[in-house]
Parts: structure tokens; sequence; C-alpha cells
């Protein structure tokens, strides 16, 4: 490229150019704004080239990009509205014909027009991303990670980015419209912090499942990063964003925490790996920890991970617990209170599809509670003061329910009271059974059920409420 000189010195050009415009995606043809901000700008740079340094050592090239989720996605809505009928290929096929068409209308002067999945420039996008995803992998600089990604479950897919939509979680950010990783003004998140995501399938809300991947180990590069990103900022010919942009993926990891989660942060702030806390700025959501490395930080996380997988275990094995008996006994139920239930649930004008499942729902909880509180009798279970206090400040915080509501009348407290007593004698049970893991593995969940030793007669107690109910 050219560099700018004063009257008196002589320009120097090169022998040879290559000029690139942007890679439209395969998911539709061309309109206006791609002609004029994209492509004129960069034609009349390659015919100021050609005119130059001679056309024929000058290569204008573009193409067509043939992979990603806005192309998924308007594959499978013109196939689910019967608009198409070829394969994902034919559909890129067509829009990439039309967006040369256009582009040959404008006169536009490429040299190569093609695509990463068409015809010999196809070929050879392949080659080299094999070659470049091996050597990595060769050198050790891949690594294979379960991450979590958004599982529809009514529609029985992983969703790809452009079918998860909800709210950026990005701190400042006013955007109403972002998909599973990135929002439409350009920030990038983790796909789990997405705030009120839906799928754009089925309008549920997805659910987070794990999915392996291969990930390149960026921190490893940082200082070998840092040190090109000065050698950019010195170089008068290289555009101030380029730099600025790298040293943006360079900066220490930062968590953004909710202003209203501040004494939970406290509670366990001595736990978390060394960490700089940053207040919350003038009229922000949300303040600031900002780890040392990247390390750091994915080992809080992983720690973090473990402590979720064993209440998520102690949460199955009494879900579990409760299939199981409830399995083994038959509640008759009162077909005029599951009615109201499932009435004040989905309405009275709800799809049928909706109201089976608002009545599953409903029954399984009433069986549910009617069996807990069976326990609870035989078990003798008993609430003190200081559980009933601890029960509702948890409640409070975790479903942000003003805590003297709770206390509000005598009915209110018996009602949490009760609550409690069913969620007691379901642990009593669970301390007189075996759990396994999925691998036939005794789980221990003593930390959370506490240490008491199983009994024959709790055993005995558990059958005989069994037989009860039956």
């Amino acid at each position: 490229m050219a560099t700018m000189h004063d009257n008196n010195e002589t320009v120097v050009w090169p022998k040879r150019a290559v000029v690139t415009a942007g890679m439209p995606y395969g998911n539709k043809p061309l309109h206006f704004g791609h002609i004029a901000g994209v492509f004129v700008p960069a034609d009349c740079f390659a015919r100021f080239l050609r005119d130059r340094i001679g056309a024929e050592n000058v290569r204008f090239i573009s193409g067509t990009d043939c992979f990603g989720s806005p192309i998924n996605e308007g594959y499978r809505k013109l196939v689910e509205a019967g608009q198409f009928d070829g394969t994902i290929e034919d559909y890129v096929l067509r829009n990439h014909n039309r967006q040369k068409d256009t582009l040959d209308s404008y006169d536009i002067s490429l040299d190569i027009y093609e695509g990463s999945n068409i015809g010999h420039s196809g070929e050879v996008h392949q080659l080299i991303s094999e070659a470049f995803i091996k050597k990595l992998y060769e050198n050790g600089w891949l690594q294979k990670r379960a991450t979590l990604q958004f599982y529809d479950p009514e529609a029985g897919t992983f969703l790809n980015g452009r079918q998860v939509q909800g709210h950026c979680p990005v701190q400042g950010c006013k955007s109403e419209h972002a998909y599973a990783d990135e929002c439409d003004l350009g920030h990038s998140y983790a796909p789990e912090d997405l705030i009120a995501p839906k799928s754009s399938l089925t309008g549920v809300t997805p659910e987070m499942r794990p999915v392996e991947n291969w990930y390149f180990d960026l921190p490893a590069f940082n200082a070998f990063l840092k040190k090109h990103v000065e050698a950019l900022e010195a170089d008068p010919e290289v555009r101030p964003i380029v730099p600025q942009t790298i040293k943006e993926f360079l900066a220490p990891p930062v968590v953004y925490i909710k202003n209203e989660l501040y004494d939970q942060y406290l509670q366990i702030a001595d736990k978390l790996a060394h960490h700089q806390y940053h207040e919350a700025e003038k009229g922000k959501q949300s303040f600031e920890i900002e780890f040392d490395t990247i390390d750091e930080l994915k080992e809080d996380l992983k720690k973090q991970a473990a402590q979720s997988k064993e209440s998520q275990q102690a949460l199955a094995a009494r879900d579990a617990l409760i299939d199981l008996l409830l399995d083994k006994v038959e509640i008759v139920l009162p077909e005029s209170a599951v009615d109201h239930q499932v009435e004040h649930r989905v309405g009275e004008d709800a799809k049928p599809k909706a109201k089976k499942e608002a009545r599953e729902a409903v029954e399984k909880e009433i069986r549910t509670e009617l069996l807990s509180e069976a326990l609870a009798k035989k078990f003798d279970v008993q609430v003190s003061q200081q559980e009933l206090i601890d029960y509702a400040i948890q409640m409070s915080q975790n479903f942000g329910i003003d805590i003297n509501q709770l206390f509000s009348s005598s009915q209110q407290m018996a009602n949490v009271v009760a609550d409690l007593g069913r969620s007691k004698a379901l642990i009593e049970a669970l301390k007189v059974v075996t759990v396994k893991d999925t691998n036939g593995a005794d789980v221990d969940l003593s930390k959370f059920f506490g240490t008491d030793p199983a009994t024959e007669e709790g055993a005995e107690i558990i059958t005989e409420v069994a037989d009860e109910q039956e």
C-alpha cells in the first residue's frame, strides 16, 4: 500500500496488490447497503491500483461466506414455510449466484467472486483450514472442553447462535436484540449470561446442556500478542482500530455482578482467587471483580462447577426418591382442586397441550406435597425457631420476597412452617437410602443432609408411609 509523503518525495508503489471486500453471508441476496458500503469503495481502490501498477498486478477478491448460523436459520425458515425444498448447499449456491449477478450489474470489477464452500475456492478453503487446525493441534494449542449450549427441549435440538434471543447482559448495553453470545451492538458474552433467553423455534426458555468443542489457547499467546500490539501501534500505516481491537481481548478477565448480590459476594470473597473489587460507577447496575489471569478465573469456575454438580446430585437424589415413592402409591386427588390450580396457572383459554402439561405438573406437586406431609408425621419432624428464620431468609434472597410477607399472618406463617417441615421430611428420608450416580458409585450427600447414620427404623418408616398411601 502507498505511503503518504510530502510533494518532494517519490511515491513508492507495491509491485503487486490484493484488494479484498467483506464476504457477505450466503443467506440472502445483496442490497444497496452492501454495494455502496463495501464493494464500491474497494472497487475504486482496485481500479486506482490497476492504473498505477498495471491490471495484471492487481487481484480484487471477495466471495460468499457459506457457513454461519444466519444461513442455517434462513434455510430453516424457508423450508418450514414450504418455500424451498433443496439442500442447504443448494440454498447457499442460489444466493451466491444472485449476489454475483448483482455485482456484475453494478460493474464491480472483481477478479474472483466465489465462496468458502463453492467450487475450487471451497476446496482450497477446506485444505487451508484443515492444515491450520492440524498444526495447532500438533503443537498443543487446542483444548477440548465441555461448555454449556442452549437446547430446546420442545424441539429436541441444540440451538445455533441465531436461534436464541434475549437481552444483552453487558453492563451499560441497551440492546434488547441479543443472540446466544453476541448482541446486535457487537458485545460478546458467555451464552449462560444471556438475559431472558427464548428459542426462536418454539418460544420456550431453552435449557443449558454441555457440548464438547475444541478451543484455541489464546491466553498462552498473551505476551506475544502484547508485543505485536506495541509494534502495530508504532507503525504509522496501521489504523488505530487494529491494535485497539486486539487489546480488548488481552484485558484482565472481569466478572460483572449485579449490585443486589453484593452481600452474597462478601460471603464468598475470601474463597475466590486473588482479585480486585471495583464498585459500581454512578448509574451502573453492576460492580466488577477483576482477576489477575484467566487461569485463576477458570480455576474458580471449576470449583463452582464442582459445587454445582454436587448440588445437582443432591436435588436429583431428592427427585428420584420422590418419583420412586409416587410410583409405589396411588393418591386420589379431588378433580375440582386440580382444575382450579390448572386454570390459575395457564388460564381458561389455554391450548389443550398447555393444559395437559399444567395438569401433569399440578397433580405431581399436590401428590408430592401429600406424600411429604405423611413422611413429616411419621418422622415426627420438628421445626425450630432458628430453622424457620434461616429458611425465611433463604426464600427471601432466592425469590425476592419481602421477608415480612412470609410472616404477615398466622396462616402465612403456618404455611411456611409446613413447607419447611416437608423439606426436612424428604431430607430424613434421603438419609436412610443409598444414592448412586449414573456409573453406580455411591454419592456422599452428607454436606447437604448431615451425617446422621441411616437406621432400620427410618427405612421402615418410608415403607410404612408408602403402604398407608396405597
